[in-house]
């Protein structure tokens, strides 16, 4: 962690940032004081936002995937009651 001081000439909000992505969190101090926090926010890489089709390819669904079981499920019903 990067620690400042408001007084400094040398550091502005630009700086603070840029120290922030490169350390993670930058602690502004005024007369010794922390008042402020810069932190660097988690970039969202091309990897996290691509999810559709990524098992493209790897899986297959059958055609009857939407009535496979369905004698079965029926069986598990027959002779109940609603409540």
């Amino acid at each position: 962690m990067i620690e400042i001081d408001l007084s400094d000439p040398d550091w502005t909000l630009a700086r603070a940032v840029e120290a922030a992505n490169a350390a993670g969190i930058v602690l502004v101090k005024s007369g010794g004081r922390p008042v402020a926090r810069v932190a660097a926010v988690p970039s969202t890489g091309a990897a996290r936002t691509k999810r559709l089709g990524f098992l493209r390819g790897q899986a297959t669904i059958p055609d009857d995937f939407d009535t496979l079981a369905a004698d079965e499920i029926a069986d598990s019903f027959e002779g109940r009651t609603a409540p």
